[in-house]
């Protein structure tokens, strides 16, 4: 009886003990099999940095003298993204830019001298591709990028209460539309990592009645892509509408042992920091076509109001582009991204200068032939649904070939570029919408032009913060 009691308990033991390991294994699902069912997917972050200081100091000698010095400034960085994929199309809308301004002045309250100066410098881009896919993935490429940038800088000077005033204003836009075909299709598979860590964390914490099979798996992955569709004003009601969703496809499959708080309690977490950022996976070649139309105007006053400047210059431009994208996914935690392109531009600049002291009036007209090539390798490492690391290598060779034609002879000089670069970068979530970011690049850029030759050697090291408000 006691022998018996003892071999039961062992076996019984036993029992429990691969029941455990097998409701504890990881999972190894080939995350790069995984493709996405019809989304839509919006983002919207925003970047805000200021400087602001202010000093007032008062010094007496034979009169009561006080000076006083004043800064504010601040940076607002927006950037609106809205992304559809579909088997037929996947399109991109992106919406980027930079705000800026600052404010100095500085002077002597009781002799009416002070010096101000004020900077605003705005840039807004404006960034949109769709692709369209038949049965075989090949596909129809259509997309434009727009850009334009203002810079004002005004200053006034106050000499025994006599002002004079400068400015300098500089504007610039850029329109380049695309179009091109290619074979191959990149997915976005972070909604099927985000299911394994779900699943990996259940199992760890045996609340899963069994292992799913892949196929369960795929299931899992497409219900949190879809969910994730959904939009409402209150965020607390779409956090809970989405568990619902997950909590559902386990309850319906009969696959939790208990659903009291550490299941809850880790579906929750998981479903917050699972797919923060962003895991591709595909290949694909594409021939692309872009002419673009730029414009560049600046106007200029001296303080001395007699040396008024204006420039004008316009250029057309069209260039050819090769691009080999590839992005492979390796055992769930790493992941390589490669991309190669070779292009060719050939550009045509005029250029209408008018300036006054003394008085002058030109034109030049310029053309310029580039051929470009770059390649860029980039390996990346998610130990943890917060944090995730990537160490990029890339080399830019590029060749101008300048003439100018605004002379009876024609000037031709050639200018050859390369560029080398290593970065590594850190990243760290707060929350879900707040990101802490380190990083540090180091970089070789050399120029042959004419018979001169510059080599430079530069590196550093930064760091910032992000809020995503969806």
């Amino acid at each position: 009886m006691k022998k018996t009691f003892i071999a039961g308990f062992i076996f019984c033991f036993f029992c429990g003990t691969i029941s455990f390991n097998a409701s504890a294994q990881e999972y190894n699902y080939d995350i790069s099999k995984y493709y996405t069912p019809d989304i839509v997917r919006n983002q919207l972050d925003l970047s805000f940095s200021t400087n602001n200081s202010f000093n007032s100091l008062s010094t007496k000698v034979d009169t009561l003298t006080t000076t006083y010095s004043t800064h504010l400034g601040g940076t607002i960085t927006p950037n609106f993204i809205t992304y559809t994929n579909t088997r037929q199309r996947v399109s991109q809308l992106q919406l980027n830019g930079t705000f800026s301004g600052s404010y100095d002045a500085n002077g002597v309250l009781n002799q009416g001298n002070s010096n101000s100066n004020s900077q605003t410098s705005n840039y807004l881009n404006l960034s949109y591709t769709s692709r369209f896919y038949n049965s075989s993935n090949n596909y129809l490429l259509v997309g434009i990028t727009s850009n334009i940038q203002v810079n004002l800088n005004n200053s006034a000077l106050v000499i025994n209460s006599i002002s004079s005033k400068n400015y300098n204003n500089n504007y610039k836009l850029n329109i380049n539309p695309t179009i091109g075909v290619g074979i191959g299709r990149i997915e976005s598979v972070e909604d099927a990592r985000q299911a394994i860590y779900i699943l990996d964390d259940l199992s760890k914490r045996g609340v899963l009645t069994r292992h799913l099979q892949n196929a369960e798996i795929f299931q899992l992955s497409q219900l949190i892509s879809r969910v994730k569709n959904k939009r409402f004003l209150d965020a607390r009601i779409h956090l809970m509408d989405e568990i619902s969703a997950v909590d559902s496809f386990f309850v319906s499959n009969k696959l939790l042992d208990k659903s009291g708080a550490p299941y809850f309690t880790s579906l929750y977490d998981n479903w917050q920091y699972g797919a923060l950022y962003s895991r591709k996976s595909g290949q694909s070649f594409e021939i692309s076509f872009s002419p673009s139309l730029n414009w560049y105007y600046t106007k200029n006053n001296s303080i001395d109001s007699l040396t008024r400047n204006m420039t004008n210059q316009n250029g057309l431009n069209g260039g050819l582009a090769l691009t080999y994208t590839y992005e492979k996914p390796v055992k769930l935690n790493w992941q390589h991204s490669v991309i190669a392109t070779l292009n060719g531009s050939y550009n045509t600049n005029n250029y209408k200068g008018q300036y006054f002291a003394p008085i002058y009036n030109g034109t030049t007209r310029s053309t310029v032939g580039m051929v470009n090539l770059l390649g860029n390798y980039t390996l990346g490492y998610y130990p943890s649904t917060r944090t995730y690391f990537t160490a990029s290598i890339s080399q830019n060779f590029q060749l101008d070939n300048f003439k100018d034609l605004s002379k009876n002879t024609i000037n031709f000089y050639k200018l050859f570029n390369s560029n080398s670069n290593i970065q590594f970068n850190a990243y760290y979530y707060l929350s879900p919408q707040l990101r802490l970011s380190l990083g540090a690049n180091l970089t070789n850029n050399y120029i042959n032009y004419y018979s001169t030759s510059y080599n430079n050697l530069y590196g550093g090291f930064n760091g910032g913060i992000s809020y995503s408000f969806f």
